[in-house]
């Protein structure tokens, strides 16, 4: 089944961002379509009924090749979900390409910019980065909203990089070695401050299992890269 964008493969992060900044615009124009509809629907008790139903008509005519929906309706909801999580990954994107990164001249082997859907026996993360010679890097890219990590997604993004084994403290045993790749969680800024402000057993315990050290938080966009202790 198509993705709302395909997974990008083996291209330079400057391809990689002018593809997702095409799909971007495209998925943003047609869901502010949607939402001028939505504006429209009469209050009544049906409300939420009708509300829940609006879908956004991703048409055939003009779409990246990247979108794998074109031509099909898709849920407001989940587009406004995808185009916040392609933002982000736009900014980490930008963050590579800088000097600061050490990245710059690594490839994009893959980007999920809807869904991080790898093979189940070597699942991939949102980003992987390669380059000969040089460590790797994987990344995991949310848009959690709120002041709160009610699914646990900062510990999820933790095992899929592969710094924990397990996402409770009693399930989890210590790694044989620590990842011979660089790791990064990029999130939003209020996920931030309780990855940050709340004591949670990978950062806390002594000795603590992970530390983050801050990279970019010049926008919305919070990047942290995760190191192995």
């Amino acid at each position: 089944m198509p993705h709302l964008v395909e997974p990008i493969h083996n291209v330079s992060p400057h391809e990689c961002s002018t593809r997702l900044e095409a799909c971007l615009e495209y998925l943003v124009a047609a869901g502010a379509e949607a939402a001028k509809r939505a504006v429209t629907v009469k209050i009544s008790s049906e409300w939420g009924l009708r509300m829940k139903r609006i879908s956004v008509e991703l048409a055939r005519d003009g779409a990246p090749p990247d979108i794998g929906h074109a031509g099909k309706e898709h849920s407001l909801a989940e587009v406004i979900n995808q185009t916040a999580n392609i933002r982000r990954m736009l900014d980490v994107l930008l963050w590579i390409r800088s000097d600061e990164s050490g990245l710059k001249n690594h490839l994009v082997g893959v980007c999920h910019p809807s869904t991080s859907s790898g093979p189940k026996d070597d699942p991939e993360t949102d980003l992987e980065l390669s380059h000969h010679g040089v460590k790797s890097a994987k990344f995991e890219v949310t848009d959690v909203v709120g002041n709160k990590d009610g699914n646990n997604k900062e510990a999820t993004d933790l095992k899929k990089l592969g710094f924990i084994n397990e996402i409770t403290k009693t399930a989890n045993l210590p790694l044989s070695e620590p990842p011979k790749h660089r790791g990064f969680l990029v999130v939003s800024e209020e996920l931030g401050k309780v990855m940050t402000g709340k004591k949670r057993w990978w950062r806390s315990d002594y000795p603590p299992v992970v530390r983050y050290e801050l990279q970019e938080s010049s926008s919305s966009t919070l990047i942290f890269e995760v190191f192995s202790m």
